[in-house]
């Protein structure tokens, strides 16, 4: 059941719009809305405002923060404004504590896990995409946290990302800088709860996702699957072939593997376009590769607004939000009754989203996904 509720959380984190958000601290927030507690891991260098620039750094940082979601929340949408944040109707930043090393990074998680009930002493690793600063991730992360209200210690990673529409080689290759600094984060994770992870990736973070769980598994044959939770790649920004390679590295793929796709999300298709190669793994119509692995695909294509917002629809659409977090649905998927394979959205799941629902996701469940 957790982690159907934790596919649902899509740290989509492609800003809209010429301003970019940067760190502001707004203490006062504290006594306004309500407060989320997330952990960040980053290989950004520091920046002048307390938070962390585009600038590639070959160290690690460590921050707790506080994040404000204000009163005037909306299900599915980052309220924020770059240049002068209200916490009243917007999500700020109310407190950020740097931990100056990573054994105090892990005291710190060992004693917030501690905190947890004993069935929630798990995290949940997200790895935000493209186009993405370090305040919008923290921001996305809270929102999803606000809105889904999962289980376990969210910690993001924050890579280097320029921030910037126009950014997309720079950020291509930060992902390819930032392997080693996510494999460590994994260990660092694992070593305070083993098999008790899972990790949860973004457009081009899924890329940098999977190319840390590669080298991971050439050193260490099996680690994925006997310390992982769990992995979910929501709208992919791979390369088909690319991502077959990778899965050549793994003895056996973490369970469960799920990934979110759609025949709706632009960003992919410029990506494909950029590329010179439009078949990309988080594309509805070019996941038939798949389908000899044990690999959950969910497609969500129907639930697409044609806003602009098809990047992250997982958690952007309240609709959507509403569907995969329902019981009914946790219980058909928890109960392993899978009928011919797949599982449809049927009207009788969730009488709100009934009508869409019917024709906007099913999930795939390919041959060999009986394997535990």
């Amino acid at each position: 059941m957790r982690v159907l509720i934790l596919v649902t959380m899509c740290i989509a984190l492609t800003a809209c719009g010429t301003a970019r958000q940067e760190l502001q601290l707004r203490p006062e927030a504290e006594n306004v809305g309500t407060l989320h507690e997330i952990f960040a891991v980053t290989n950004r260098s520091p920046s002048a405002d307390g938070g962390f620039s585009a600038t590639r750094d070959s160290s690690l940082s460590y921050l707790e923060t506080q994040i404000s979601i204000p009163p005037t929340h909306e299900p599915g949408k980052v309220q924020t404004d770059p240049r002068n944040p209200n916490p009243a109707r917007h999500i700020v930043v109310a407190e950020q504590t740097k931990l100056g090393s990573k054994a105090l990074f892990e005291r710190t998680l060992r004693n917030r896990l501690a905190q947890q009930p004993v069935s929630e002493r798990e995290f949940t690793l997200f790895v935000h995409g493209f186009n993405t600063s370090y305040s919008e991730g923290l921001f996305r992360l809270a929102q999803v946290q606000h809105d889904m209200k999962p289980p376990g210690v969210p910690v993001l990673f924050s890579w280097p990302s320029a921030a910037r529409v126009v950014g997309y080689a720079y950020d291509h290759d930060s992902m390819i800088f930032s392997r080693d600094a996510v494999q460590d984060t994994l260990f660092s994770m694992n070593r305070l709860a083993p098999k008790r992870t899972l990790l949860v990736a973004h457009s081009m973070g899924s890329m940098l996702s999977m190319e840390a769980l590669r080298q991971i598994e050439i050193g260490q044959p099996g680690w994925s699957h006997r310390n992982l939770a769990g992995v979910v790649l929501i709208a992919p920004d791979i390369d088909i072939d690319v991502f077959l390679s990778q899965l050549e590295s793994f003895e056996r793929l973490p369970q469960p593997f799920v990934v979110f796709v759609s025949n709706q999300d632009r960003a992919l298709e410029l990506s494909g376009f950029i590329n010179g190669r439009p078949q990309r793994l988080g594309r509805a119509s070019d996941i038939e590769a798949l389908r000899d692995y044990p690999i959950l695909v969910i497609d969500i294509s129907q639930f697409a607004s044609g806003r602009g917002a098809d990047h992250f629809t997982v958690g952007s659409s309240p609709e959507l939000i509403e569907f995969l977090g329902s019981p009914e649905l946790r219980n058909v998927v928890d109960s392993q009754e899978f009928k011919n394979g797949v599982i449809s959205a049927s009207g009788q799941l969730v009488r709100t989203t009934a009508k869409r629902a019917q024709k906007a996701i099913q999930w795939i469940l390919f041959p060999s996904a009986a394997e535990s």
